[in-house]
């Protein structure tokens, strides 16, 4: 995997901070691992609200977006856990939105943000 992730667990949500370079063709691959490491940090914690911060470079083909929202139901993603995504890369922003539409169409608690703030005011209103 070509990224680097850092996570702070907090009382009511865990803060997931991932780097790296999106590798053309390693997208989704990457995606699932970290996907699959949030999914089990959350289980052991028993925490359902993740904050997400992407600090990544490049961007992201809508193909390979429908293939890891696909994939998180098939290694147990569920619908209780809800995320806030920061995607700290102007260029990939529109990637993140779009990842969103797609997860919230299958019923995914998804919602993408370019600030910390508002993910967590989002996150952590309900």
């Amino acid at each position: 995997m070509a990224y680097e992730i850092k996570r702070q667990a907090h009382e009511d949500h865990i803060e997931f901070r991932v780097f790296g370079d999106r590798l053309s063709g390693h997208a989704v691959a990457d995606a699932d691992a970290v996907g699959k490491q949030i999914l089990e940090q959350c289980r052991d914690q028993g925490i359902s609200n993740i904050l997400l911060i992407l600090e990544l470079t490049g961007s992201i083909s809508a193909v390979d977006v429908y293939q890891i929202v696909t994939n998180s139901a098939q290694y147990g993603w569920s619908h209780d856990l809800k995320m806030a995504v920061v995607d700290l890369n102007p260029e990939s922003r529109l990637d993140s939105q779009f990842t969103e539409t797609v997860a919230v169409n299958r019923a995914y608690r998804v919602r993408s943000f370019d600030n910390e703030r508002d993910a967590k005011e989002w996150l952590l209103g309900d």
